[in-house]
């Protein structure tokens, strides 16, 4: 069944809607009294499943007919202040499923709005911009991405926002603390957040981007100089030096090579892998120890070793020998023969 949206035969699809609810209650009803091999029930179902499929699509065509009305009742000249009934139209449009969607005839009329509303958002974006402007930048610029193709038509002053980005992008450069200090890392991230979401275009306009890249090498230089020299690394500084590493990962390859002190973050990487290679070489020698049960004088020069390895350790490399007790009830049991 078609129907033509319009106001004048809501009526008409509700009265219809109905019937074809009555239609699917007789059918039940017959399905439920008739032996599933009789021809009147094979009937019966078909009817009730053809009810229901009219049913579907009247009910499809009443919820687009409402969601239509709703885009027809928008003002035929956009302005700001229409921004947020535009936005109720697009909640009730996004909340149809597609075969709904499909149902509304006049879907271009919001979608042409929403352009409308997004370049209007722009034109009023401070000339010139400021990083007070960010909010309203961001949000413009995600406005814009949500279009579609029709409402990006409306937007004619997209070379505005583009612009506007770049702005912001230089000017929270241009903010960053000199010198640098570790307190100025989220400053940083922000900063190459903004350039990173620019296109290649938008990107090789920023003038001062030399000065992102410097200061990110200098944050990491710093990240690594608050870690301690290798001989005085402990396990409790390895959640520092797998931040620094992280960090130097992120730079570019061009970047890199200008970490000067790179050779402190690799030493103090090796010195928390000999650490648990400590840990690891004691915890090996206990598990090669015989059941205290099975421990014999031959046994000594074993013993006495994983003892040695164990004596060897700091506190903390201690604390995480798994398997101690096993060779304190060695010990014991070697301390009886």
């Amino acid at each position: 069944m078609a129907y033509k949206l319009t106001r004048r035969n809501v009526a008409k699809i509700v009265d219809a809607s109905e019937k074809a609810q009555r239609l699917i209650d007789a059918g039940f009803e017959l399905v439920e009294m008739v032996d599933p091999t009789d021809a009147q029930h094979t009937a019966a179902t078909e009817t009730v499943l053809a009810a229901i499929a009219v049913t579907t699509d009247l009910d499809n065509q009443e919820a687009a007919a409402a969601v239509q009305a709703t885009i027809k009742a928008l003002a035929k000249t956009i302005n700001l202040t229409h921004a947020v009934v535009v936005g109720l139209a697009r909640r009730d449009y996004d909340l149809l499923t597609g075969d709904q969607q499909a149902l509304v005839l006049n879907s271009a009329k919001l979608f042409q709005a929403e352009g409308t509303i997004v370049k209007l958002n722009i034109a009023a974006l401070s000339d010139p911009i400021t990083l007070a402007d960010a909010a309203d930048v961001a949000g413009a610029r995600t406005a814009y991405d949500l279009l579609e193709t029709v409402g990006i038509e409306k937007v004619t002053n997209y070379a505005v926002l583009t612009a506007a980005e770049v702005a912001i992008a230089t000017l929270t450069i241009a903010a960053l603390s000199d010198p640098i200090t570790a307190q100025d890392a989220a400053d940083v991230a922000a900063a190459r957040e903004w350039f990173d979401a620019l296109t290649t275009v938008q990107q090789a306009t920023v003038e001062n981007y030399h000065v992102l890249t410097e200061v990110e090498i200098a944050l990491v230089v710093l990240e690594i100089t608050a870690l301690p020299a290798a001989e005085s690394v402990a396990l409790a500084d390895d959640a520092d030096i797998i931040a620094a590493r992280a960090s130097y990962d992120a730079l570019s390859t061009a970047q890199k090579p200008l970490v000067e002190n790179y050779a402190t973050l690799t030493d103090a990487e090796a010195a928390v892998i000999a650490l648990n290679g400590e840990i690891t070489a004691a915890i090996d020698a206990i598990t090669a120890l015989p059941a205290p049960e099975s421990v014999q004088l031959s046994d000594e020069s074993a013993i006495t070793a994983a003892r040695g390895l164990y004596d060897a350790l700091t506190e903390e490399q201690k604390a995480l020998v798994t398997n101690y007790t096993t060779l304190q009830a060695v010990e014991a049991a070697f301390a009886l023969l």
